[in-house]
């Protein structure tokens, strides 16, 4: 029995003398070498193994869609109120220096307002405010510039709307509810020096047709219109040509787009004035339309179903609202209108230098 136990010890000691043979004829030939930097573990199935040899990072940012690529090929977000001014243009615009972007040129003189259809203004707040104080302070800001410039447009004649229409306090009120809903076209915060800025907007047309709606407004505005004698010729001969519009080419005078402008004859009589237009008709289109070309003008007058629309040029001006033209063409403007009335429907146009 206890050779039989010898036996069987010497037999389990060469079973392990052998596995430990296997095992390391197996596994023990790579720890033998020296360290392989080049050494790559297996990739799993269908994919690529990395290069650890390469810098960190650097193979994140070669390959767009992964993190580290996709940041590096995307532009950095722009601060707060970044990139181009206005929130309704998609088109980024270049960057002015300090990362601020180029803001739109106000419109302040009346009449490019009336030519481009808005006034358009800037405010600017006080610097080293925190954003929400500095826009909202801004916007305040342009609110009061916005009603400067109300206050200079022209009712008739030399009258404007600060000496002609202000003094009377529904009108006032009547204007700064009209401010309150200008139309924001950007704002931005420069967070370097604490600035705020925001654009504002309003209608000329809108402005206009806002006074004529209020009784008080028109009426105060009819009572600052000279009078004048009205243009009636003894002989109205036939006009040559059907013409359902008219076009007055101001360019080369000092004319003054208003509240109210006229046309009169180198007499000085009236052939279009719009204090006979009726309510409604005002209060939708004012007394006419105004732009700086006439291919503008025709193009206006078309959208209100104006075919042929008569041009007719300027001779001079009354008071820098009222527009004279010659006798023949003021004859053709009264024998046309016998026509088609398009004096009573205000499809008018004044055309700006």
């Amino acid at each position: 029995m206890k050779l039989n136990k010898f036996v069987f010890a010497i037999l389990l000691f060469i079973f392990m003398l052998f596995s430990l043979s296997v095992f390391a004829q197996t596994y023990n030939q790579p720890y033998n070498q020296p360290y392989n930097p080049s050494y790559q573990q297996p990739a799993p199935y269908n994919q690529q193994a990395p290069n650890y040899n390469q810098p960190y990072n650097q193979q994140m940012m070669q390959q767009p869609g992964q993190y580290g690529g996709q940041m590096m090929q995307q532009p950095m977000q722009q601060p707060y109120g970044g990139g181009q001014y206005n929130p309704q243009m998609m088109q980024q615009q270049p960057q002015m220096m300090g990362g601020m972007p180029p803001l739109p040129q106000p419109i302040t003189n009346p009449q490019a307002a009336f030519a481009t259809g808005y006034i358009r203004v800037i405010g600017e707040s006080e610097a080293g405010q925190r954003r929400y104080a500095a826009l909202r302070a801004a916007k305040v800001v342009a609110q009061r510039d916005l009603l400067e410039v109300i206050q200079g447009v022209t009712v008739a004649g030399d009258t404007t709307v600060q000496n002609g229409l202000l003094v009377n306090d529904v009108i006032r009120s009547t204007v700064q509810g009209f401010l309150q809903g200008a139309r924001e076209c950007g704002r931005y915060y420069d967070m370097s020096q604490g600035v705020g800025y925001v654009c504002l907007e309003v209608g000329t047309k809108s402005f206009v047709t806002t006074m004529f709606q209020d009784p008080n407004a028109r009426q105060a505005i009819f009572n600052a219109v000279p009078p004048a004698p009205v243009f009636q010729p003894q002989i109205v001969p036939p006009a040559p040509q059907v013409y359902d519009g008219l076009i007055v080419d101001t360019t080369g005078t000092n004319f003054r787009p208003a509240l109210i402008n006229r046309i009169l004859n180198e007499k000085g009589e009236i052939i279009y004035d719009p204090t006979k237009i009726a309510e409604d008709i005002l209060a939708q289109r004012g007394c006419g339309d105004y732009t700086n070309e006439i291919g503008k003008a025709k193009a206006i007058l078309s959208e209100r179903g104006v075919r042929n629309p008569l041009v007719v040029k300027a001779v001079g001006v009354v008071k820098f609202t009222d527009v004279k033209v010659s006798g023949d063409d003021a004859t053709a403007i009264f024998s046309s209108n016998q026509k088609t009335n398009f004096l009573e429907g205000a499809k008018v146009v004044f055309v700006l230098k």
